[in-house]
């Protein structure tokens, strides 16, 4: 008896615990969802859409990612097997253009390592880390919805490592057409890249395909944030239908791009700046990495005390 009072509260402040967790996430799952939903809305307006209004933009992005989870997550999903396939071609088709209009500069990338590891260590870190690599853990949770959940390692690690070397090749390519200090002066260094395609006076102004490329990456996503909120909140307040929270949901995000930041170079700065410590590395790392821990030496446990048991019984 006394073992069993003293197990139960400790059990109880870890049900309060993990629900205040969640809810932290799902404010969190909320912000990311607006941020992309205002850094697309951003683009568009200053490279296509220069005469609407922000709001506006925002309110049409929302409803395709409205439109998106009432389909279902699986539509959504295979509507991205098609996005990736035009993207892939769109992509060699711009790097087979550059060379041909001979913007490649190989001495824009000399001297390599002039400053050492320290400069390139500090530019991964904690940006490049956090987005877009650390945004993987947003998958988590919509592993336990797969059909197939052992092929999820498989896909996703050859998945993660191609956008790693994808990258870096675009990195190289926008040092060696820009120059190192153009690329850190612009704030979409490849839509600069591209724009300066000129193949015969003919082919030219490529930059809007990358707009259109870009603003598709954004809505993604937004989609998957989105979800990962409604689901999320659905789990949190034992609702069983996720629908009934879509609309709510969406117009928080919504009203939620208005405070983020008045411009979008401020965008920019908190983005880079401030949201990596404060938000990122806590819940893209250290909560994840510390829960995965303690699932681990919790295993530990029970199998330990399940060999001592099994010992036992048969003495």
């Amino acid at each position: 008896m006394l073992c069993c009072r003293s197990e139960f509260p400790f059990k109880s402040v870890c049900k309060y615990v993990g629900k205040l967790i969640a809810l932290v996430y799902l404010l969190y799952f909320i912000y990311m969802s607006a941020l992309h939903l205002r850094e697309s809305a951003a683009l568009l307006r200053i490279t296509l859409y220069s005469s609407s209004s922000l709001i506006s933009i925002v309110i049409l992005m929302m409803i395709l990612a409205i439109y998106a989870l009432y389909k279902g997550f699986e539509t959504f999903a295979r509507a991205n097997e098609f996005i990736f396939m035009i993207t892939v071609l769109i992509v060699i088709l711009f790097i087979g253009l550059e060379i041909i209009s001979n913007l490649i500069d190989i001495n824009n990338l000399r001297p390599v390592l002039e400053n050492g590891w320290k400069p390139v260590l500090k530019g991964a870190f904690p940006i490049t880390v956090t987005n877009p690599f650390g945004e993987i853990f947003a998958f988590t949770m919509i592993m336990p919805f797969l059909n197939k959940r052992e092929t999820a390692i498989k896909v996703g690690i050859p998945a993660f490592l191609i956008s790693g070397v994808t990258l870096t090749l675009f990195a190289i390519l926008n040092i060696a057409i820009l120059g190192v200090s153009a690329a850190n002066r612009t704030i979409f260094p490849l839509l600069t890249s591209v724009s300066y395609i000129n193949v015969s006076e003919f082919i030219q102004r490529m930059d809007t395909f990358i707009v259109v490329i870009t603003v598709c990456g954004y809505y993604i996503k937004i989609v998957i944030y989105f979800y990962c909120a409604v689901s999320g909140a659905a789990d949190l307040f034992n609702i069983k239908k996720d629908e009934q929270l879509v609309y709510p949901i969406a117009i928080i995000i919504v009203t939620s791009t208005a405070w983020l930041a008045s411009s979008f170079f401020e965008l920019h700065n908190e983005v880079g700046k401030l949201a990596p410590y404060l938000l990122h590395i806590p819940l893209q790392i250290i909560i994840p990495l510390s829960l995965l821990l303690i699932l681990l030496f919790q295993g530990k446990l029970k199998e330990n005390k399940g060999f001592r048991q099994k010992g036992s019984s048969f003495q």
